[in-house]
């Protein structure tokens, strides 16, 4: 099987919050003109998610090594995720440069571990 190479953006977020993924995709494409089916990678959608035929966990390792950027989204449910915490120790470990984007009623004070202390931008916040 060929090398799969990273994608520039890593979006990490729970799969049940699909639709906020979605939001923060297009922003990414029609307000910084970033083309997502080359320079994105997210699991929830559509010609952004895991080939039919590969390993779900082999193919979002080999995502994770080499990205410029991990937007993680953290929801209630994406700290409930042992996939996505696993994300975010992947991403604390390699020091990739990460952008946590809160989702309420996240505060910043839910963020503990290897989150505490790193700014973070709140997705209600029109200002952020």
């Amino acid at each position: 099987m060929p090398e799969i190479k990273s994608r520039p953006i890593f979006v990490s977020h729970a799969a049940t919050d699909k639709a906020i993924a979605e939001k923060v995709v297009d922003l990414l494409n029609t307000g910084m003109a970033i083309d997502v089916q080359k320079d994105v990678f997210c699991t929830s959608l559509e010609g952004l998610k895991i080939p039919p035929g590969s390993d779900f966990k082999q193919f979002i390792k080999d995502q994770i090594q080499e990205p410029k950027l991990v937007l993680l989204l953290i929801s209630q449910n994406y700290l409930a995720s042992q996939f996505c915490l696993a994300e975010v120790g992947a991403s604390w470990a390699m020091s990739h440069r990460i952008i946590p984007i809160l989702v309420p009623p996240i505060v910043f004070s839910d963020m503990k571990a290897v989150l505490a202390g790193v700014n973070a931008t709140r997705i209600d916040d029109p200002s952020d």
